[in-house]
C-alpha cells in the first residue's frame, strides 16, 4: 500500500487517492469529456494498483510516475 508520494518539488506528502481522481477528472474535463464518477474511480484504482505493483524495490512513488500511468491508460 502506498502511504507517501514525492511531489514534483521534492516534498514528500501522504498519498491521497482523492487527488489522483481529481487530477484525472480535470484531465477529462480539459478535453471536454464527461465521465461517470464510478468509472473514474475504477480507473484511478487500476492506476494505483499498477503503481503499487511497480513500486517493489523502489523507495517512493512519485507524482511523475502516477501521471505516466494515467497517460498510459
Amino acid at each position: 500500500m502506498i502511504t507517501e508520494i514525492r511531489k514534483r518539488n521534492g516534498e514528500i506528502v501522504a498519498f491521497d487517492r482523492v487527488k489522483v481522481v481529481t487530477a484525472m477528472r480535470k484531465a477529462f474535463g480539459a478535453e471536454s469529456i464527461s465521465i461517470d464518477e464510478d468509472i473514474l474511480g475504477q480507473m484511478a484504482d487500476r492506476v494505483i494498483a499498477k503503481l503499487e505493483s511497480l513500486q517493489h524495490g523502489e523507495s517512493l512513488a512519485t507524482v511523475e510516475r502516477v501521471q505516466d500511468l494515467v497517460e498510459e491508460g
